[in-house]
């Protein structure tokens, strides 16, 4: 996860004050990972592609949006273009 979304939250968490409910940061990257493994497994990538290019790490580094399925498979076209990834599916 990003800084930035590090802070926000971090921000927006201490100005509700302390919570149960609230999730670390390590296991807002889990879920985002699950997520994009998810969302790039359906678009036809192999797992040994993602490992390879060590896919988790980058995007969880570049990425600064919601934790959902929708928005993490609207990010990806402009994450691979901006790391100048393609995979094997693309031709």
């Amino acid at each position: 996860m990003s800084i930035l979304r590090r802070m926000r939250d971090w921000l927006t968490n201490t100005e509700k004050g302390p919570s149960d409910n609230q999730t670390s940061p390590e296991d807002d990257s889990e879920l985002l990972g699950k997520i994009l493994w998810e969302v790039l497994v359906e678009q036809g990538v192999r797992p040994n592609e993602m490992r390879i290019v060590n896919i988790r790490e980058l995007f969880d580094a570049w990425y600064d949006g919601p934790c959902t399925k929708e928005a993490v498979a609207a990010a990806i076209p402009e994450f691979k273009k901006s790391h100048s990834i393609s995979f094997s599916y693309e031709g």
